[in-house]
């Protein structure tokens, strides 16, 4: 199969997700494109296309997210991004995966078995999370677990839930791009985020279209909506 048709059915899926869910996206996508398009080309891919679904989130949740419980997760996961670019340059990137695999079985076997996380009411927590989140971001635009376990440590409501998500992935993205942006280490010979940027947004179209269609699981909370996307990260 062509490789621009892999693609866009990456994206079909990865935009699917993120749209049931509020989050996702990049989970689904970087177990899938870095054996395609290798490591340090997918991770700006994702970044740079996961702003398109992030933003019509966003926009529907607007009402819903609350920049006072995100400000300190935000800040610290700026300061984390610097340091998952600066891994991803410089640990080969056969360990890379390695601990990309680590993170997404990680996180579905978290997802699966959806153990009862105790209040982290101290500011500190939000810190480690942001930071965590910021350091995988930078490195595979992966930012969503650390988040997603703090959210739900928080007992966020859904709607709550998917707006702060998108407010803090989207600053992740801008800050990912603008990082890879400034170092432009990609390879000549490897495909660049702008060689696969149509068949992603046609993905994408397709599935904003499938997405408006099932209103029923809008209402499930975030941890069922959590163990149905870990089905779809670990079977791929």
């Amino acid at each position: 199969m062509d490789n621009a048709w892999i693609v866009t059915l990456v994206a079909l899926a990865a935009g699917l997700t993120q749209s049931l869910t509020g989050f996702g996206s990049a989970l689904v996508s970087m177990a899938l494109l870095p054996p395609l398009l290798g490591l340090r080309a997918a991770a700006p891919l994702v970044a740079l296309m996961a702003g398109t679904i992030e933003i019509s989130l966003l926009i529907r949740y607007w009402q819903a997210l609350r920049f006072a419980a995100i400000r300190r997760l935000g800040l610290a996961l700026i300061l984390g991004i610097p340091v998952g670019l600066l891994g991803l340059r410089a640990v080969p990137e056969r360990i890379a995966l390695t601990v990309l695999g680590l993170v997404l079985c990680g996180y579905s076997a978290y997802a699966f078995f959806s153990p009862r996380l105790p209040d982290l009411r101290q500011r500190g927590w939000a810190s480690v999370a942001g930071f965590l989140a910021g350091v995988l971001g930078g490195a595979y635009n992966t930012s969503g677990p650390p988040l997603v376990i703090y959210g739900h440590s928080q007992r966020w409501e859904p709607a709550e839930f998917k707006g702060n998500l998108q407010g803090l992935f989207l600053v992740n993205d801008v800050a990912v791009v603008l990082g890879h942006l400034l170092a432009l280490g990609a390879a000549p010979s490897r495909p660049t985020p702008l060689d696969q940027l149509r068949p992603w947004l046609a993905g994408r179209r397709a599935a904003s279209c499938l997405a408006c269609a099932p209103a029923r699981y809008a209402s499930m909370s975030t941890r069922a909506q959590a163990s149905m996307m870990a089905w779809s990260v670990s079977g791929s």
